[in-house]
């Protein structure tokens, strides 16, 4: 499975990035900044910086990191699984999906163990109730996964059960719709997603030789009769008699 150092201290690096972001930047510049993984989210004000001076300034923190920019496009940007839009009386959020994104999921008269779908429609009810969305835009991704469950052959009762019992979850209590306070201050939403261009030369510690291509692999076959395995027939042209035996291998 490898090390789980590098990945800590990859972290520990991207948090010491963070803090050299939010500390040098001036005053009043950045209104939000969150970071998941390589992703980052930026809310700044346009009135006193640009995308461009953020992108400019977040290339200075390191050399061997490039930043991979996507302002936003009509007021609405994605961030993980989320699609932020922002309004004159505050942000409102809803789920994201890419354009190649299906209602594909394990049919369920498929020869599967049945926890594998309650697994899959048991996430998607749980994600409307842990996000921030309003009202409207939970109705709109409900009737997605209804949508889906049809097309898919689950059971709508079934469906309804697991959404009332997520809803009942004592940890989703707290989950409140998102803020609608307004505010006048100029704002405009920037992603970067970052992602290192310098070549470390990390070598392969360990690799294994049992890999589906080897054993799938045509070999070459053993063009000794006697010695392949089979059964085997002698024919005595004497007596027009014939001997059937299986050999040893």
């Amino acid at each position: 499975m490898g090390s789980p150092i590098p990945g800590s201290i990859a972290e520990i690096s991207l948090q010491y990035s963070d803090q050299l972001i939010l500390k040098h930047v001036p005053q009043n510049k950045y209104i939000f900044y969150a970071r998941c993984g390589y992703d980052i989210v930026i809310m700044y004000d346009h009135s006193n910086i640009t995308s461009t001076q953020v992108l400019e300034y977040a290339i200075t923190i390191h050399t061997d990191l490039q930043f991979k920019p996507t302002p936003e496009t009509n007021v609405s940007i994605n961030f993980l699984d989320l699609l932020l839009h922002r309004t004159n009386h505050g942000l409102t959020a809803e789920v994201y999906r890419k354009h190649t994104s299906t209602d594909t999921t394990i049919h369920h008269d498929s020869n599967r163990p049945i926890e594998h779908n309650l697994a899959a429609y048991r996430f998607l009810p749980n994600r409307i109730h842990q996000l921030p969305l309003t009202p409207p835009y939970k109705q709109k991704e409900w009737n997605k996964i209804q949508h889906n469950a049809k097309a898919n052959a689950f059971p709508h009762a079934l469906l309804v059960k697991l959404n009332a019992q997520v809803s009942q979850n004592p940890a989703l209590s707290s989950t409140k719709d998102s803020p609608t306070t307004a505010t006048t201050t100029p704002k405009a939403w920037l992603t970067l997603y970052l992602h290192d261009t310098k070549n470390h030369h990390f070598f392969r510690a360990f690799r294994t030789n049992n890999t589906i291509h080897n054993a799938l692999h045509n070999r070459p076959r053993n063009t000794n009769i006697l010695a392949q395995s089979g059964i085997y027939q002698l024919k005595c042209h004497t007596r027009n008699l014939s001997y059937i035996g299986q050999t040893n291998h």
